[in-house]
């Protein structure tokens, strides 16, 4: 049985902890038909994928956020807003 304290402690990041757990927890799941291993396998992907989309949103976010740092910096005397959530930015 694959438990998560086998992957926590080799300094890998928490989205590549999960991933090698995912792989693992899968394969040993199928090997041995373990159906609950299985669909713990498959709910660590929906949570991987949380991971990486808030990942992904938070460096947009780090973008847009330079962005309008460099624009007030180069045109002081405008004004300008940003509307609009950021995954309708990243969507197109």
């Amino acid at each position: 049985m694959r438990t998560l304290n086998d992957y926590l402690y080799n300094g890998d990041t928490v989205v590549k902890i999960l991933h090698s757990y995912l792989q693992d927890l899968k394969a040993d799941a199928i090997e041995k038909n373990n159906g609950i291993d299985l669909v713990h396998s498959n709910c660590l992907l929906l949570m991987i994928d949380l991971l990486e989309h808030n990942d992904f949103l938070t460096t947009q976010s780090q973008k847009i956020r330079e962005f309008y740092k460099y624009m007030a910096e180069k045109y002081p005397f405008l004004a300008f807003t940003f509307k609009g959530r950021i995954s309708s930015l990243t969507a197109s």
